[in-house]
């Protein structure tokens, strides 16, 4: 291995298309860090190679192990990295090129991300999608998550003392396995998150898991269904349903073929013993709505709810709104870090006309 691919660059990498079929053979590079980059003319030679797969970043950011070597340009930069990695951390692309596994580029890029960010790009690493924004959608799907909760966990468990470990730690049990476009990961974080955070405390029990249901109207089939969101009944509460299923409707369910599936497949999750909900982008941005939405939910499962003070209300109701706003402002690509304030102290600290919200286009919309 002569270059390793790190941070922002590492990540570019398992989002593109071209890098894809290399990636996905998952084969662990046993060699230690490299302690410089490789000499002028080699390094031209490796650029060819990866572009050869369409691979071009702006900045290639470069992972090596001296001080020394330290490098920054306007389209070279180094990372240092003094300690040695576990035996799993870098993954072999071909021709001297190697890349950081999903799970150690979770821990490099987490002291560089607010913690909702960083969230976001967890629910990435453990989702079926890519960001791509160079396609008309903005998103790839993949075949399978590039990592689990339990490899990051296990990973994050056999790292020495390094920059990033407690950070994932914490952001870890907001995510959810299986997300399949970043609109899910938006409605997932305001699902799960703490109201103390902005979200609404729901636990999620499943994304995209395949439900083995009755085909209605055909008697004796079966019908795999997928729903984006389960939410399973309390053990032990008055609860209404088995569980209850929530569909984000992007504009794939636009089409007539597509709402007609969307329609049997809430008459088959009915049977089947649960209640469905669906979202679109108008009633996701409907903050309102989205309240009224949640308590429905929590209802149907028998998750407890809490008097408040008209204070209290008012002070969660306000870090609602700047979680969805925040997450609105994130858009995979750029990352405001810890440049960007916290918005909960926003939220809580300035009246809400006062506080200036650009909103980004979403992907997946």
């Amino acid at each position: 291995m002569e270059l390793l691919l790190t941070h922002s660059t590492a990540l570019e990498a398992y989002r593109s298309t071209g890098l894809r079929a290399l990636l996905a053979k998952g084969e662990v590079c046993p060699d230690a860090i490299p302690s410089c980059l490789p000499a002028p003319e080699r390094l031209s030679q490796l650029r060819r190679y990866l572009e050869f797969y369409g691979f071009c970043p702006k900045v290639m950011e470069a992972l090596v192990s001296g001080v020394g070597s330290r490098r920054r340009s306007s389209s070279l930069r180094t990372r240092v990295c003094g300690r040695p990695l576990p035996t799993g951390s870098i993954m072999v692309i071909g021709e001297g090129v190697a890349c950081v596994m999903p799970e150690h580029l979770a821990v490099q890029m987490a002291p560089l991300l607010t913690k909702l960010e960083l969230q976001v790009l967890l629910c990435e690493l453990l989702g079926v999608y890519a960001i791509v924004p160079s396609i008309s959608d903005g998103m790839l799907q993949r075949n399978s998550p590039l990592m689990a909760k339990e490899s990051i966990e296990r990973h994050i468990d056999r790292l020495d003392r390094i920059d990033g470990i407690d950070l994932v730690r914490q952001a870890l049990p907001a995510t959810v396995e299986g997300l399949a476009s970043p609109m899910e990961t938006r409605l997932c974080l305001r699902t799960v998150l703490s109201p103390c955070y902005g979200g609404y405390g729901m636990e999620i029990d499943a994304a995209n898991r395949p439900l083995d249901v009755d085909a209605v109207g055909k008697r004796g089939s079966r019908k795999v269904r997928k729903p984006d969101f389960v939410f399973g009944a309390l053990p032990g509460s008055r609860a209404k349903a088995r569980f209850v299923a929530l569909e984000y409707n992007g504009n794939d369910h636009l089409t007539r073929e597509r709402q007609a599936e969307d329609e049997r497949r809430t008459n088959e999750i009915l049977a089947y013993g649960g209640i469905e909900y669906q979202l679109n982008k108008e009633l996701y941005d409907d903050l309102e709505y989205m309240d009224a939405l949640m308590r429905t939910i929590a209802d149907d499962i028998g998750h407890p709810c809490y008097r408040m003070t008209e204070e209290r209300k008012r002070k969660r109701r306000a870090l609602r709104l700047a979680l969805k706003e925040e997450l609105d402002r994130i858009d995979g690509v750029t990352w405001g870090g810890r440049k960007r304030g916290d918005y909960r102290k926003v939220a809580t600290e300035e009246p809400l006309d006062a506080v200036e919200l650009v909103p980004v286009d979403a992907y997946g919309v």
